[in-house]
């Protein structure tokens, strides 16, 4: 997930944690995911942000 190009919105669905991961940042969402969950014992969850046309 994340490597065709597109943003992921990693967030938090225990507290107001929330992290957008772009594929350039060399981060993967899975590392922000474990990272946070490990910490914390919260569970996350995972969005795409799809890029807006005009």
């Amino acid at each position: 997930m994340g490597a065709d190009g597109t943003r992921i919105c990693v967030r938090c669905n225990d507290c107001s944690f929330e992290r957008v991961v772009d594929p350039d940042d060399g981060v993967q969402p899975a590392d922000v995911l474990v990272e946070h969950g490990q910490r914390t014992g919260h569970t996350l969850s995972i969005d795409r942000i799809e890029d807006e046309e005009d």
